[in-house]
């Protein structure tokens, strides 16, 4: 079964700002390309399997119900609610975003 898909407007707001951080400031639409397109296929999986994924690593994330699933070096977080999917956020690995959230 798949569930219905959210995505937060955060979260959109972010991968924006991924795109345009990889075309404009890297200079790199190729890489833009590829997190985009690994950005669906992960969110995909998410879909149709939501605990694909283990809750997140980070304990005070884990006990307000955030899974993740890495694409390339961002972090997508997501929560399951009831037959819903909803993509919170997403952070580049090096950030502290357990403080973000």
């Amino acid at each position: 079964m798949a569930y219905r898909l959210s995505i937060s407007r955060e979260a959109q707001r972010e991968y924006r700002d991924i795109v345009s951080y990889l075309v404009d400031v890297l200079r790199g639409p190729q890489a833009a390309r590829h997190f985009m397109s690994e950005f669906e296929r992960q969110v995909s999986i998410v879909r149709d399997q939501p605990e694909a994924f283990e809750l997140c690593h980070l304990p005070e994330l884990a006990a307000r119900g955030y899974r993740s699933v890495a694409v390339m070096r961002y972090t997508v977080l997501y929560k399951v609610i009831a037959d819903r999917v909803v993509i919170a956020h997403i952070f580049h690995q090096s950030q502290d975003y357990a403080c973000l959230v």
